[in-house]
């Protein structure tokens, strides 16, 4: 029996054509599509699908409020990110919340296919750079918090912020993406901005760019 794919992606040319892809394999066909991720709840819940594929920029939010959701169970299927987001900011961060796997958008159908069928035996698909981050964690993960870098002391909700923020959105957009108050999209806001030790948001912005990729999955030797 073929497993059925809910996907959830902004763009409705990714949408199809990701359907399209799948559905020339045997073992998949998609139940379901949605491009936001209150929409992509509904859908589950009358679907029930057996994995669900995100991207993480949605048109109304991020893929996180899915995982979120899965996390507590409001989400029964595991969820694959299949992103155009760099792998090295956000895959091992994304599996900790409850994601069951995380593919760049480059990566090729074989895999992607591969991934699908990892995670609906139950299991974790990565590609090999984010294992070989993930094996790196764990071998350090008894290093104490001064080594730390700066977006690692950021809270999931607080990463989140900072992802809106660099893209020039305002409060009030941020809360909405988020659903939450302006209120609590401010001391989310204050929060980072205290952990990373700027006052103003062009000053948290500028020092952001800083930061390389590299960096913020690096782990003390």
């Amino acid at each position: 029996m073929r497993k059925k794919v809910f996907v959830v992606d902004a763009y409705t040319l990714t949408r199809k054509g990701l359907r399209h892809l799948l559905e020339e394999h045997d073992g998949f066909v998609v139940c379901g599509e949605a491009d936001g991720w209150r929409e992509a709840i509904k859908g589950i819940r009358k679907l029930h699908p057996d994995i669900v594929v995100t991207e993480l920029k949605l048109q109304d939010g991020s893929g996180w409020e899915l995982i979120r959701r899965a996390a507590t169970g409001e989400v029964e299927a595991p969820i694959l990110v299949l992103t155009a987001c760099d792998e090295k900011l956000f895959a091992v961060r994304l599996l900790k919340a409850g994601a069951r796997g995380y593919l760049m958008k480059t990566a090729s159908l074989p895999l992607v296919v591969e991934s699908l069928q990892r995670i609906a035996a139950g299991h974790i698909a990565v590609s090999d750079s984010v294992c070989s981050e993930m094996v790196e964690l764990v071998k350090h993960q008894n290093a104490t918090a001064n080594h730390a870098n700066e977006l690692d002391m950021l809270s999931d909700r607080e990463l989140q912020v900072l992802g809106y923020l660099c893209q020039q959105k305002i409060n009030k957009e941020i809360a909405d993406c988020m659903g939450i108050s302006e209120k609590t999209v401010s001391t989310y806001k204050s929060r980072l901005m205290e952990k990373i030790q700027v006052r103003t948001t062009a000053e948290l912005l500028a020092r952001i760019k800083t930061i390389s990729a590299e960096q913020i999955l690096q782990t003390p030797d």
